[in-house]
């Protein structure tokens, strides 16, 4: 029971989420930092990071390597005819 709660939960947060206009992905990987009940990071993005390329792959093994924490990359793209 507390996994179909804890899925609708997640579901609600995620349809709450808006868009901006940037790619924050250096900041979206510090803020799961942040928390110490994080062991995973799904990371859902639709662009190339707006930080230098080498800040964030830096953080991200990091947060794979000396954290423990798995990051899931989920790239999403948007084709406008």
């Amino acid at each position: 029971m507390h996994f179909f709660q804890n899925l609708d939960n997640a579901w609600q947060w995620v349809k709450g989420l808006s868009t901006g206009g940037s790619t924050n992905t250096l900041a979206a990987l510090k803020l799961a930092l942040a928390d110490p009940q994080c062991h995973a990071i799904y990371l859902l993005t639709d662009g190339r990071p707006d930080q230098v390329l080498v800040q964030v792959l830096a953080l991200y093994f990091l947060l794979l390597v000396a954290n423990f924490i798995a990051v899931f990359i989920i790239g999403i793209v948007t084709i406008v005819l």
